[in-house]
């Protein structure tokens, strides 16, 4: 499953975010059966303009452009 929009339904585009600044953006993510111990989101960024993955900090598993988190 997966949830692609703007954050904050199109008023905070990412040329406008600053360093630092800490934005909540909250997506509902359903997934087909359930979710089920041992699932995961993988969650990452991407520009509009050009489509390409954005570079994310990770505190834990994931690569450059993404981050691993229980699924709920």
């Amino acid at each position: 499953t997966q949830s692609d929009g703007s954050p904050g339904e199109g008023f905070l585009p990412m040329p406008a975010w600053r360093p630092g600044e800490i934005l909540l953006d909250i997506r509902t993510l359903t997934a087909p059966g359930g979710w089920q111990t041992g699932d995961e989101l993988w969650v990452g960024l991407y520009r509009r303009s050009d489509l390409q993955r954005v570079a994310v900090l990770s505190g834990g598993r994931g690569a450059d452009d993404f981050v691993v988190v229980p699924a709920p």
